[in-house]
């Protein structure tokens, strides 16, 4: 008999791994394209201590290799001067 913490656990764990972001894990013709080598290495904060900068490049840097990118309306806050107002 599974106590409730465990079904809990269980349940968001699933829930976890079934969004699109993780979905890539269960496609093995895709993890075969991937140059892990220069992923890692450009996902790798290597200090010591983190600045908010590196934070949210990182986010930003995940985010473009699971599909999850912003808006375009987020992209004009970040870049304005590379996207246009058409």
């Amino acid at each position: 008999m599974d106590c409730p913490k465990c079904v809990t656990i269980k349940r968001v764990d699933y829930e976890f791994m079934t969004l699109n972001r993780n979905r890539i894990r269960y496609q093995s013709e895709v993890l075969e394209l991937i140059d892990w080598k220069t992923s890692l290495k450009l996902n790798c904060i290597d200090q010591h201590y983190t600045l908010f900068e590196d934070h949210f490049l990182q986010s930003f840097r995940i985010k473009i290799c699971c599909n999850e990118l912003p808006t375009c309306v987020n992209l004009k806050k970040r870049k304005p001067d590379l996207y246009d107002d058409s």
